[in-house]
């Protein structure tokens, strides 16, 4: 049991547990965004007359980009 506490008493072990946490978090908050933005695509295309080229269908958010 004391080797067990002695673990979080070493700097580099606790600075890869908080790099796994970190790691963890933010991969939660990309797939909730990725998710989202993908709906968005989906419902534009499935709009869409199915002939389209994707570009004609999705508007590209920078003005003069397309």
């Amino acid at each position: 049991m004391d080797g067990n506490i002695r673990l979080f008493e070493d700097q580099q072990t606790n600075n890869w547990v908080k790099a796994c946490i970190a790691l963890t978090v933010t991969k939660g908050g990309l797939v909730w965004f990725v998710e989202t933005e993908m709906k968005k695509v989906h419902a534009a295309v499935g709009k869409s007359c199915g002939t389209c080229n994707m570009a004609n269908v999705l508007k590209c958010p920078n003005t003069g980009h397309m």
